[in-house]
C-alpha cells in the first residue's frame, strides 16, 4: 500500500505552517523532501504512518492534530468537477461525493464505508489492513480533512463525532453544514466562471494524478490475480454453489481445457455422487463448515480424492463468495492404502512364521526321537518289532 507523494508533500507543508521542520521530521526515513517532488514518486504506507505519527508526537494535543488535519485539507485542490458541485448541490452531496471518492483514491488500500443515516447524518468507517502499521493520530488527521472539504467551496464546516477511534481505524458520525440559498449558488457558479482557465488546467493536473492512482490499482490487481494464478494448490471460488473462479492448477487438476469450462458450472456437478452429502458442509454458514475430503469427478471420467479447506469469506467482482484451497491426495491415499497392505502382508508373515515354528519343533523332536530308537534297537527287538504300532 502506497501514498502519493504529493499528497506527502501536501503534509510536509501543513505542519510547517504549524510551526514543524521537515528535515527533522524526515529524519531517518528512507525518503527525502527532494524525492517526493519527484513525477509519479509514491512513499510506503508504513513510512507514511511513521511520519504522521511523529507530526501528531510533535503536536501533542488532539486539537492541534485536527487542525493540522484541517490545514491539509485545504492545501488539497479539489478535483474539477467537485468544484462545480457547490453550484449545483447541496453541501451533503458534496460531502458524500468527497468521502466516496477523494478518500478512497488517495488511500485505495485503506477499508472504507460510508452509511446514510436517519436526519441527514453519515457514519464513516475507516480500517487498516492487519498486515500495515495502525496509526491513530492518522485517523485524527482525517477528521480535520473532513471538516475542511466543506470549507473551501465557502460552506461552513460539518460537525464530526467521534464513535470510536484507535491505531486501527476509527468510527465517525458526520452532520452536513446547512445548505445555501439558490441566489447564494448562482452568485458563486458567476464566480467560478471567471475563473475558467484555472479549472480547466486543475482538470488537466487531477486527470493526470488519477491516471497514476489508477494505474497502481491495475498493476496491484495484475499482480494478485498473477500470484493467484500460479499457486501450485488449486483453488476456486464460488457463490450459492456456482463455480465463479479457479486458478490454472484445478483445470489442470480436473483435467478440462480452461478455466472457462469450469466457470458458471455447479459445485455439486464436480463431487463424486458417493460423496455429495459430505460435500454438502461447503454450503454451511462461515465458521461453522470445517475441511472436508472426498471425490471429484475429472473431464474424462475419473475421479480424484481431494482435501478442501475450511471455505473463507471474500469479495468477489464486488460481492461475497467463498474460496476454498484444495490439495490432490489421491497419490498420498494410495500409497498410504500400499503401506497398509504391507503391514498387514508383514503381520501375517510373522504369523505364519511363529505358526510353523510352533508345529516345527515337536515335529523334529518326534521325528529325531524315531530316528534314534531305529538306530539304536535289533532286528528282534520286541520293543519295536512287537509294538501293536
Amino acid at each position: 500500500m502506497e501514498v502519493p507523494a504529493r499528497f506527502v508533500c501536501d503534509c510536509l507543508e501543513a505542519a510547517g505552517e504549524c510551526g514543524l521542520a521537515s528535515h527533522d521530521l524526515l529524519e531517518g526515513l528512507p525518503f527525502t523532501r527532494e524525492r517526493l517532488d519527484e513525477p509519479g514518486a509514491r512513499v510506503r504506507w508504513n513510512d507514511f504512518a511513521e511520519l504522521t505519527d511523529r507530526i501528531g508526537a510533535a503536536l501533542g494535543t488532539n486539537d492541534r492534530i485536527e487542525e493540522y488535519g484541517r490545514l491539509t485539507g485545504t492545501r488539497i485542490s479539489p478535483w474539477a468537477f467537485v468544484r462545480l458541485l457547490p453550484h449545483v448541490v447541496s453541501p451533503a452531496h458534496l460531502l458524500r461525493v468527497a468521502l466516496q471518492f477523494v478518500g478512497p483514491a488517495v488511500f485505495p488500500h485503506l477499508g472504507h464505508e460510508l452509511v446514510m443515516r436517519g436526519g441527514g447524518t453519515m457514519r464513516l468507517t475507516l480500517s487498516v489492513p492487519p498486515s500495515y502499521r495502525g496509526s491513530e493520530t492518522f485517523f485524527r488527521f482525517c477528521m480535520g480533512g473532513i471538516r475542511a472539504s466543506t470549507t473551501v467551496f465557502g460552506y461552513k464546516a460539518p460537525l464530526v463525532a467521534v464513535a470510536s477511534i484507535g491505531p486501527r481505524g476509527c468510527v465517525l458520525d458526520i452532520t452536513p453544514p446547512p445548505n445555501r440559498t439558490v441566489l447564494g449558488r448562482v452568485r458563486s457558479a458567476i464566480r467560478a466562471l471567471r475563473g475558467e482557465s484555472a479549472l480547466f488546467d486543475e482538470i488537466a493536473r487531477q486527470h493526470e494524478a488519477m491516471q497514476d492512482v489508477f494505474g497502481v490499482l491495475l498493476r496491484t490487481q495484475s499482480e494478485l490475480q498473477q500470484l493467484m494464478e500460479r499457486v501450485p494448490d488449486p483453488l476456486v471460488v464460488y457463490r450459492d454453489g456456482v463455480v465463479l473462479w479457479t486458478n490454472e492448477a484445478f483445470v489442470a487438476a480436473l483435467r478440462y481445457a480452461s478455466q472457462d469450462d469450469l466457470r458458471g458450472k455447479p459445485l455439486v456437478d464436480l463431487v463424486h455422487p458417493a460423496d455429495r452429502d459430505a460435500a454438502g458442509a461447503l454450503a454451511l454458514p462461515l465458521g461453522e463448515a470445517r475441511a472436508q475430503t472426498f471425490r471429484l469427478r475429472a473431464m474424462d471420467g475419473s475421479s480424484r480424492t481431494f482435501e478442501l479447506s475450511e471455505p473463507q469469506g471474500v469479495s468477489f467482482e464486488e460481492v461475497a463468495a467463498r474460496m476454498v484451497v484444495a490439495r490432490d491426495v489421491t497419490e498420498r491415499n494410495a500409497l498410504r492404502e500400499q503401506l497398509v497392505l504391507a503391514d498387514r502382508m508383514s503381520q501375517l508373515g510373522f504369523l505364519a512364521a511363529g505358526v510353523a515354528h510352533e508345529i516345527n519343533n515337536p515335529l523334529a523332536y518326534t521325528i529325531g526321537a524315531l530316528n534314534r530308537a531305529t538306530r539304536t534297537s535289533t532286528p528282534g527287538d520286541s520293543t519295536l518289532h512287537g509294538s501293536p504300532w
